[in-house]
């Protein structure tokens, strides 16, 4: 008779299997069972075995002594008694106040623990009316607890997977690069000889996305002053895969310098009137008084053409190309470009107030 709330034991509580009034019908004995599949992580490979080991604690509560064969614990590699591979039974006629822990053990494939083929089983008598054999009913209830399954992978006769990524030259076709990495990405030293995966029931290896065949320029344009022009352009990086597929690798300034962040993209075919007229420029002055613990800095204005600093009652910390300075109480300092067009004024600059205030004056270019 299968047991409810057996899930209780597999999770590693306590599982009461009562005594029965009398016989189940057609029967002469009652017995309680109660069954699982084994389950565990997938080895490595399917070629090795596994050793399971499974115990749990029983104890007879009686009301009776067991008569005979009380119960059993066995492992299955299959359905079926021809399929049992090891057995464990409390003594014969177990008294009542009896406990113990009864343990299985047995190599199994690797591939059927895998599978879900591996079970366990535990049966116990509840009742038992065996005439002659045993004269007097047996009324027997019993306690299982602590139930533990182990399995350790004996992976001897297992060759060791692993990923070999091969980088060549796209013109010559010679080998670049070789790297060798577990399935996981980790770093992996080939001890043997390597050989190609003959695996079974899949691909032995993870599929790898296709790599870039080729990676392409494109100039873009960017509309920093929000009037719907270009006014600054960049350029964006675009990789090609092997299906045809485009995929962005970043935008750069111009040259490929260092990263350029778009705050507007724009077509760059787009003009400054609807006749296609060439757009028109012009230089805007703008200023800002900063005091203490305040910054400023020439990259957030990618059309500078002009700034000038002067401390008041301070002092400020500038930084360029040749490392920071100190701007005095008084000094002035200005930084601009030599010519009236095709010309930007760039960085590295940056400006800080350390006590007192600073003045920055700058012009940046602008469409009209």
């Amino acid at each position: 008779m299968a047991t409810a709330g057996a899930q209780t034991l597999w999770d590693g509580g306590t599982l009461t299997l009562a005594a029965a009034a009398g016989p189940q019908p057609g029967t002469t004995g009652t017995v309680r069972t109660a069954a699982a599949t084994l389950q565990a992580p997938r080895p490595v490979c399917d070629d090795g075995t596994a050793h399971v080991t499974v115990t749990v604690d029983a104890s007879q509560l009686g009301p009776d002594n067991g008569c005979a064969v009380t119960g059993f614990l066995g492992l299955y590699n299959g359905i079926g008694e021809a399929n049992r591979v090891a057995l464990a039974l409390p003594p014969k006629n177990t008294p009542v106040g009896w406990g113990g822990t009864l343990s299985v053990e047995a190599d199994v494939p690797a591939a059927d623990l895998a599978a879900g083929n591996i079970a366990v089983v535990v049966a116990f008598d509840a009742y038992d009316d065996s005439g002659a054999k045993c004269p007097l009913p047996r009324h027997t209830a019993w306690q299982l607890s602590v139930f533990n399954a182990e399995v350790v992978y004996d992976q001897a006769s297992c060759a060791v997977r692993f990923l070999r990524n091969v980088i060549t030259d796209c013109e010559t076709g010679e080998v670049t690069t070789v790297t060798d990495t577990t399935l996981d990405g980790l770093p992996y030293m080939v001890t043997g000889g390597a050989g190609q995966c003959a695996a079974t029931g899949g691909s032995c290896c993870p599929e790898q996305p296709c790599p870039a065949q080729n990676v392409m320029e494109e100039c873009r344009c960017d509309d920093t002053d929000g009037d719907g022009f270009p006014d600054v352009g960049y350029v964006e990086l675009l990789a090609v895969d092997c299906t045809g597929t485009l995929t962005s690798l970043g935008t750069y300034t111009d040259g490929l310098t260092a990263e350029y962040t778009p705050v507007a993209p724009v077509d760059c075919n787009v003009l400054d009137d609807a006749e296609g007229a060439d757009p028109a420029f012009g230089v805007q002055a703008r200023r800002r008084e900063l005091t203490a613990g305040q910054s400023w800095d020439a990259a957030t204005w990618p059309t500078l053409q002009s700034v000038t600093a002067v401390a008041h009652g301070g002092t400020g910390t500038i930084t360029t190309a040749d490392g920071p300075s100190t701007l005095h109480t008084g000094e002035a300092a200005t930084w601009s470009i030599a010519r009236d067009t095709d010309a930007l004024l760039t960085g590295p600059l940056a400006i800080a107030v350390n006590t007192g205030a600073v003045t920055i004056t700058w012009t940046s270019a602008i469409t009209l």
